[in-house]
């Protein structure tokens, strides 16, 4: 058995999740909908529920699975209480230091084209396009999220890609 050196501790499961993971949960929530204002309290609710449920998670699924879940669930949470609520929000426009204003700009852009195609996707085509394309989940895993086989996730993913061409060239003014 090894120890760890007096002073430091081992990584608890909670932390090493955390840190493997937040990135991902942070670009689930944003893609889902939530807006960029409202980001840190929705991440900070979905790190506060797998805090409370880690001790009851049993591995049926993946821990991406399982995140992804309790995001979605934030998500919509979130837009509920949007909804509820008629308070102003901050501009989801803040100024950033990072790289150049070209590279900033054609990354907006793209994003914007991407979230823009998202609104007109329903629920269970938004969540396939964005587990399997954007995040790279799994078919099994995507399937597991939306109750399908595995099979069927290829070719729903398959017709997203084709509508997403379709519209992209409808945008553009150009045949698909």
């Amino acid at each position: 058995m090894t120890r760890s050196p007096p002073g430091s501790a081992e990584p608890t499961a909670f932390a090493q999740l955390y840190h493997e993971h937040f990135d991902f949960t942070f670009r689930s929530l944003r893609h889902l909908g939530v807006p960029t204002a409202a980001l840190p309290d929705a991440v900070q609710e979905v790190w506060l529920a797998v805090h409370r449920r880690l001790s009851a998670f049993e591995g049926r699924s993946s821990h991406r699975t399982w995140l992804f879940s309790i995001a979605l669930n934030t998500a919509r949470n979130q837009k509920r209480r949007q909804r509820r609520r008629a308070a102003d929000e901050l501009p989801d426009e803040i100024a950033d230091r990072g790289p150049g204003p070209d590279r900033l700009h054609e990354g907006r852009e793209a994003l914007a084209l991407v979230q823009e195609f998202l609104e007109t996707l329903d629920e269970p085509r938004r969540v396939l396009f964005i587990s399997q394309l954007i995040e790279d989940l799994s078919a099994a895993e995507c399937g597991e999220l939306l109750g399908i086989e595995p099979s069927a996730v290829y070719h729903r993913v398959r017709d997203l890609r084709r509508g997403f061409r379709r519209w992209l060239c409808e945008r553009r003014g150009e045949s698909p």
